[in-house]
């Protein structure tokens, strides 16, 4: 007598394999042996209808700032140049002997230098705010309102005496440049060619603030 497994179903190889496991249905549905020849053990992405490709790089927006290290650079300047040393009287002096350097620059600042100064110093404020907006038109109007403003304050030069290098002076014609500039081209095009005269400002501010130490006592900020 056989043990039970000879009579179990479980245990009984079919004659033929089921109808969808033949060969000829596994070459019917899978020509060229594709079941066989792939690795279905891992999810395989749906192609869809094109090859798939990575996605292009994200492109961000080019932003139309104007380097504003610059403006501040041009701003600190004026308010250097217009900074320290009193306010001097110098009516009815002849008798007291020459001015000291301290006091002719007191008496320049404090002059038409100084009204212009202001105006020069209120543009460069609008021209901050413009380029933290980036507003390029507006940017573009303020230098060169700037370059004339600067051009107006040449007429009043800074004592040789307390500026005897001319920084002060070299200051004045690259923010006339910039100015000058700015009208040559409209748009961005415009504040590129307007920011190369101004990049030697910031190393002009660091040395008339030395500069001024020195000859009229002057101290910055």
């Amino acid at each position: 007598m056989g043990t039970g497994q000879d009579y179990d179903p479980r245990y009984q190889r079919p004659a033929t394999p089921p109808q969808w496991q033949t060969p000829a249905a596994r070459q019917r549905y899978a020509p060229q042996g594709q079941w066989d020849q792939q690795d279905y053990s891992q999810p395989q992405p749906y192609p869809g209808r094109y090859p798939q490709q990575a996605p292009p790089p994200q492109r961000h927006r080019q932003r139309s700032r104007w380097p504003m290290g610059i403006i501040a650079a041009v701003a600190g300047i004026v308010v250097l140049a217009l900074a320290g040393a009193g306010f001097y009287v110098t009516h009815n002096r002849a008798s007291a002997g020459p001015l000291t350097c301290a006091q002719q620059y007191a008496n320049w600042k404090n002059g038409p230098a100084y009204s212009d100064g202001k105006q020069l110093e209120a543009s460069l404020s609008a021209l901050s705010a413009a380029g933290k907006s980036e507003d390029i038109p507006e940017m573009d109007s303020d230098l060169k309102t700037m370059g004339t403003e600067a051009a107006a304050l040449e007429s009043y030069p800074m004592p040789q005496c307390a500026d005897p290098a001319g920084y002060w002076a070299q200051a004045l014609a690259d923010m006339k440049a910039a100015g000058d500039n700015a009208g040559s081209a409209s748009g961005f095009s415009g504040l590129i060619l307007a920011e190369a005269p101004l990049k030697n400002v910031p190393s002009l501010e660091e040395k008339l603030d030395a500069e001024l130490a020195k000859t009229a006592g002057v101290k910055a900020g």
